[in-house]
């Protein structure tokens, strides 16, 4: 059996998302929804209600009284914080491991998928047309899932990908596909098969180093969260050996009008809005 053969297998043995996760991410992606949709769906999830009234009653959020019911609990937090903790609390075992083929530590990856996802979000408001802002922060949130299958076999690999690198002129995603036969984003399709998941996210996932290979139709969308993921990186959170071996593609600039002067700006907004979230979510597990 080939290494990617083995990829593939093991992507089949990954357990299916929590009901609650994905039925939030099919009416998200449906554009029009109502908050108390969304309550309804938590409501069925005992350990995401739990882990929503955690977080909303914590010091991050400072509210004068308890929140006690799930709706009022939505309000507060919004459904992008409210997808967060559905995503996360049921994938730590993809997002919470350490990579050691991209010598990344436990939690890393998380924290990557996070700040794209947050960077994709407030690109999506330079998009040259109308751009979903929650379907470009799901989209960051998921783009680089394939590595934390991958991770195990450019382990295994006895290559040293500086020399490689140098020797015969590859990128990573070159790299991963000359040791394994694959590459991260083309194992994140197969994981967004397994999942389910809308086109658009799959070819989010499987476009963000190369958007222009996307379909037309979702070409915004994946330049949004292309642009999101190299912040991410530039920001000094990355995956490990991979961080900023990636290039830009400059046709970006006919679907995002955004300029330098427009992205440095963003950064602050960017980590404020990380480091809430990041707090926030720790205390969903406290």
């Amino acid at each position: 059996m080939t290494i990617a053969n083995e990829i593939q297998k093991k992507v089949h043995e990954l357990p299916p998302l929590s009901k609650s996760a994905s039925r939030l991410m099919d009416l998200l992606d449906n554009e029009i929804f109502t908050q108390n949709e969304i309550a309804r769906i938590v409501e069925t999830d005992s350990k995401l209600t739990a882990n929503v009234l955690q977080v909303v009653n914590s010091p991050v959020y400072g509210l004068d009284r308890k929140i006690t019911s799930i709706p009022e609990a939505v309000d507060h937090l919004g459904e992008r914080m409210i997808l967060s903790i559905a995503y996360e609390s049921c994938t730590d075992d993809i997002y919470k491991k350490s990579l050691c083929g991209y010598e990344c530590y436990a939690d890393e990856l998380w924290a990557h998928s996070l700040k794209t996802a947050i960077a994709s979000r407030w690109i999506s408001f330079f998009a040259v047309d109308v751009l979903d802002a929650d379907i470009c922060y799901t989209a960051g949130l998921l783009h680089d899932v394939g590595k934390s299958v991958i991770s195990d076999y450019l382990a295994e690999s006895d290559v040293r990908f500086d020399e490689i690198s140098t020797e015969m002129g590859l990128n990573y995603l070159e790299i991963e596909m000359e040791v394994t036969g694959t590459n991260h984003c083309e194992t994140g399709v197969e994981i967004s098969k397994k999942w389910d998941l809308p086109s658009r996210l799959t070819q989010a996932i499987g476009h963000h180093h190369h958007p222009k290979n996307s379909s037309t139709e979702h070409l915004a969308l994946v330049y949004a969260v292309h642009l999101g993921d190299m912040i991410a990186m530039m920001m000094g959170h990355g995956t490990g050996l991979d961080s900023m071996q990636y290039t830009i593609d400059k046709d970006y600039s006919n679907h995002i009008d955004i300029t330098e002067e427009d992205l440095e700006n963003l950064k602050s907004k960017i980590e404020m809005e990380f480091k809430k979230t990041v707090e926030s979510l720790m205390n969903s597990h406290k």
